[in-house]
């Protein structure tokens, strides 16, 4: 069991690979496809756009101009302004659904993005590259099964949330007035108990339709209803739940790993950018520069959102720290910088290029890898059971001396040879893409069955004397 989940964890890692070794590619075509579904939302979005507008316009144009010109010279909304917007209710209404459709647009767009995404991973899968202009942008066909895929998928989800709110109002019947339970410390428990069984139905409802998205990639998928495509994807992933958190977990651990180490790295450079402000601004005019804390407050606290919470940590953190009228310490820039994040000022006085750098190399080097972990899942259990596994990269399964073909695979007669080379016990292969798993016992030798030999040939009968 573990060597299999071991081998499971190799492809995974395997199949990530491939990713960086099609760099250029894995990102102009990330490029390219959130380019196409945010234009397409976009797009698609104008007449909403264009309809909230008349409705705001002839709101604001019914209060009269100077309500229209004091909202764009102060920024605020007139309070008969807010009166009136708040009191209609058909306004309100029709500028809600505006908002949500639009909302719905770019949802939809995007979460198509991650049906295009998977086909380009799964080229690099099979050995070629999906050109990125032969992907499925416009392809109609696809684009409504993917729909009815979304609707389905949306209402399986909606299964543990409906459940949840009919706890809900059982709870509320039970307390409320003349309620059966009147204990807070009972009220508390069921409480906590009915999260908990929510939160885990709805990861294993998450979990089980992950993949319909990935079913799409079949050749039957536009002869299949959208509703059999999403219960393949709950077939397939029924039993297998442990397994998928297991396989799917060490990703994520790694994954997050680098990207906080990235993260770290960019918290330092900002910090010696507020470092070094503060000191400039201290050689500037030592007369005008109180103290650190002061500059802190000044410059990146006073009049940003903080909410009252996080202005009591900045507080506790200024008595913690002596003032320095000479520069500013750094322990404390480090212990208040987490609150200047939160203020949103840190966007507005750091070093752009830096921004830009990490920004950058985080969605170049680590955006879309999770969904290749999805696919390679898919694959995993798809062409996987009864102890058969793919083969998606041989040289870390077979052996470093394997040879690998154009299309990123190896032959089964080729691996038998190298077994054989190595004298090693190999996983052998049905075929091109599956491996069959069969681990010895220790200790014993493998029995080879010995070949047959073909039967000598019978002399011919001689013929007969003529009677």
């Amino acid at each position: 069991m573990f060597q299999s989940y071991w081998l499971s964890l190799q492809l995974i890692a395997a199949d990530i690979f491939r990713l960086y070794r099609n760099f250029f590619h894995w990102n102009l075509s990330k490029i390219a496809i959130v380019l196409v579904t945010f234009l397409s939302a976009t797009v698609l979005s104008i007449p909403l756009f264009g309809l909230a507008w008349w409705l705001v316009s002839d709101m604001v144009n019914g209060l009269g101009g100077e309500a229209l010109q004091d909202l764009v010279v102060s920024g605020t909304l007139p309070e008969n302004l807010v009166d009136s917007l708040l009191s209609n209710y058909w306004f309100m209404g029709a500028l809600a659904i505006c908002a949500l459709l639009v909302l719905s647009n770019y949802v939809t767009c995007m979460s198509y993005g991650y049906y295009l995404t998977t086909r380009v991973y799964e080229s690099y899968i099979e050995g070629e590259r999906l050109s990125v202009l032969k992907n499925d942008y416009f392809h109609f066909p696809m684009i409504w099964k993917f729909l009815g895929i979304l609707g389905w998928s949306s209402a399986y989800l909606m299964i543990p949330i409906v459940y949840a709110l009919l706890g809900l109002l059982v709870l509320a019947a039970l307390t409320t007035g003349s309620g059966i339970l009147t204990s807070n410390a009972i009220i508390g428990i069921i409480a906590v108990v009915g999260s908990v069984l929510f939160f885990g139905y709805f990861v294993v409802m998450a979990i089980r339709v992950m993949f319909a998205y990935m079913t799409m990639l079949e050749k039957d998928v536009l002869e299949v209803p959208a509703r059999e495509l999403v219960r393949r994807s709950m077939r397939l992933a029924s039993g297998n739940i442990p397994r998928i958190i297991a396989m799917f977990l060490p990703f994520v651990i790694v994954v997050a790993f680098f990207g906080a180490s990235l993260q770290a790295v960019k918290d330092y450079r900002d910090i010696r950018v507020l470092e070094s402000r503060a000191n400039a601004a201290v050689l500037a005019d030592k007369n005008a520069y109180v103290n650190d804390h002061a500059f802190i407050q000044r410059e990146f606290i006073s009049g940003y959102r903080l909410t009252p919470e996080q202005k009591q940590g900045v507080l506790a953190i200024n008595n913690a720290f002596d003032a320095r009228t000479d520069g500013i310490d750094p322990e404390y820039l480090r212990a208040i910088y987490p609150y200047i994040v939160l203020s949103g000022t840190m966007n507005e006085n750091a070093d752009l290029a830096w921004q830009a750098v990490f920004g950058f190399l985080s969605y170049f080097l680590f955006d879309g890898v999770m969904i290749m972990a999805y696919l390679s899942m898919y694959h995993i259990l798809k062409e996987t059971g009864g102890g058969k596994i793919r083969c998606a990269e041989v040289t870390m399964i077979i052996g470093e001396n394997a040879e690998d073909t154009d299309e990123g695979t190896v032959e089964s007669d080729m691996i038998a040879k190298e077994s054989e080379k190595k004298s090693v016990t190999k996983p052998k292969r049905k075929d091109a893409d599956i491996a069959e798993i069969k681990p010895e016992k220790p200790g014993k030798a493998v029995k080879k069955t010995p070949k047959k030999k073909t039967p000598a040939e019978k002399p011919a009968a001689k013929p007969k004397a003529n009677e």
